[in-house]
């Protein structure tokens, strides 16, 4: 099943020659619109409001009005925004339905990185809390409900402990309610037959350091699963949309009334979870936080496949690097071939400070490149000239959200290839160890040859690194000394994938990215000391 016999010189995947879109311009991912300005909820036209405002006169009724929506939303600091897939009405209310819902499951990893993301475009910085629990031990055998609040833990419920050798009372709570539960403290005191007098009272408002904070993600959420699932479709059909896919072309997971021509969103056999099975995918993916320069990042990637029998319409969406799902769109998909992707990241970039005039003439060109500098721009006659141009362009650069994804993708492989070498070649070289061991992975006998061939397939082309294959397929060894080309949504869907190793999987990248926040905070917590 998705299998299929690797020919070196007639693929099974092709992809066809198109333009891409540049995401690494600030444009904060603002593809050109490809649909008719058709709201794929309604099916209504839309029109700008301040149009019809002007010439109201000339309606008969209140149209449909264009409306900005955000394909990830913005409370995930998502940048990619559309004003022609959605009315301000169908917008509003799956906003309500699903946005509000979905975006609130991922509290706890926003509301803790906040100090480094990117602005969102709108909407106030309220302060969120959380809940957890604190562990008491390693055992995590005993544990006390707490809320995290601007980075303090306090118990839901206050309690105290009492040193009679030292005579002192401590009271483990906020503020408000350390005042509060004083007194109660005081009369538990007095009915032991001790004096409350005698003991020096003190509160302790910030309780973290008491023993191993765990918050919560999907408990005390009884519909997560849906709410999740739905928070995935949505992004998948909004991005389908805004890259032409017609709202007829997308029928497992849109439905339209043949009477009303409204849509309703489906969610059953659709969603499921990307899981890493190829080699090159996993080592990838056990080393994400290393290897990605500006991690963690959002990723879409809107790509039809086909198969012996049937062309499938697919929606990989990556949020926080760790959450990966793919929709199927179709599963009969007849329109043009297509790949459109969209990647950004949700941290703040510095410009690194840098002196043009003490960089040696032979190594600007790394500096144009680094900053992307047009030099057909460039005018100058002379070397001065040609410096203090660098010089001009340096200082008006902005740094954008939005991400060029081939050559992210690049970076992060150009990361794993000398590890992955060493371990392929076969051949003991002195003091490399170090090195082969960076991708915390050993690769099997039985994988090297699979790895040797989709790796020489996404850089044969030197000036052309062929991204596109990301996501969409892996290689394997067939058992007879070839090579199989393997669908990756086919594969990661299949009943063959035992739930344990699922559970594992999601395990380790929500581990990854729960790591990488408490080592962001211990290094917060050191700056303000």
């Amino acid at each position: 099943m998705g299998k299929w016999r690797y020919k070196k010189k007639s693929k099974m995947f092709t992809y066809r020659q198109r333009t891409e879109v540049d995401l690494s311009k600030p444009t904060y991912g603002n593809m050109e619109q490809k649909n008719n300005s058709i709201c794929y909820l309604c099916g209504n036209a839309m029109i700008s409001e301040e149009f019809y405002l002007s010439h109201k006169e000339e309606f008969k009724e209140t149209p449909c009005f264009l409306h900005d929506e955000h394909i990830i939303q913005n409370a995930l600091h998502g940048k990619l925004k559309s004003n022609s897939i959605l009315c301000k009405s169908c917008g509003t209310i799956l906003g309500d339905d699903i946005d509000s819902q979905f975006v609130s499951l991922f509290a706890p990893f926003i509301e803790r990185l906040k100090k480094l993301l990117i602005r969102k475009d709108h909407g106030s910085k309220n302060i969120v809390t959380l809940k957890g629990h604190l562990y008491k031990n390693e055992e995590l055998n005993e544990k006390i409900d707490v809320q995290i609040r601007e980075g303090k833990v306090s118990p839901i419920e206050p309690y105290y402990e009492v040193d009679e050798s030292e005579g002192k009372v401590t009271i483990y709570a906020n503020d408000k309610r350390a005042k509060q539960y004083k007194p109660v403290v005081q009369e538990e005191i007095k009915s032991k037959g001790a004096d409350p007098d005698f003991f020096e009272f003190k509160s302790k408002t910030d309780i973290q350091d008491e023993g191993i904070l765990g918050y919560f993600f999907t408990e005390g959420v009884p519909n997560f699963n849906e709410i999740f699932k739905k928070g995935f479709v949505k992004i998948a059909v909004d991005f389908a949309a805004h890259c032409g896919i017609s709202r007829e072309n997308m029928p497992q997971v849109l439905e339209i009334d043949s009477t009303t021509q409204i849509g309703k969103l489906k969610y059953e056999n659709c969603c499921f979870p990307f899981i890493s099975i190829g080699a090159i995918d996993t080592i990838i993916e056990l080393n994400r936080p290393d290897i990605e320069d500006l991690y963690p990042t959002h990723t879409i990637i809107l790509f039809n496949q086909k198969t012996e029998s049937r062309n499938l319409l697919y929606c990989y969406i990556d949020l926080l690097s760790t959450f990966q799902y793919y929709v199927l769109l179709n599963p009969n998909y007849k329109g043009e071939d297509i790949h459109e992707v969209f990647h950004q990241t949700i941290i703040k970039q510095e410009i690194p400070e840098i002196d043009v005039k003490r960089i040696r003439p032979k190594h600007l060109s790394i500096v144009i490149q680094e900053y992307n500098i047009d030099m057909t721009k460039y005018k100058g006659e002379s070397l001065s000239d040609l410096y203090d141009f660098i010089e001009k362009k340096i200082k008006n650069y902005q740094v954008t959200p939005s991400l060029n994804f081939q050559d992210e993708l690049k970076r992060m492989f150009n990361k794993i290839s000398l590890p992955m070498v060493l371990q392929v070649g076969g051949k003991d070289i002195p003091n490399t160890e170090e090195i082969i061991s960076s991708i915390n992975y050993k690769i099997p006998d039985s994988q090297k040859r699979s790895i040797i061939f989709e790796y020489h397939d996404y850089v044969e082309d030197e000036n052309n690194f062929n991204y596109q294959l990301f996501r969409k397929i892996f290689y394997e060894n067939d058992g007879d000394g070839g090579v199989e080309v393997m669908s990756s949504p086919v594969e990661c869907n299949s009943p063959t994938i035992i739930d344990e190793y699922r559970k594992q999987y999601c395990h380790m990248k929500f581990n990854q990215l729960n790591n990488f926040i408490i080592n962001k905070e211990k290094e917060d917590k050191l700056d303000s000391e």
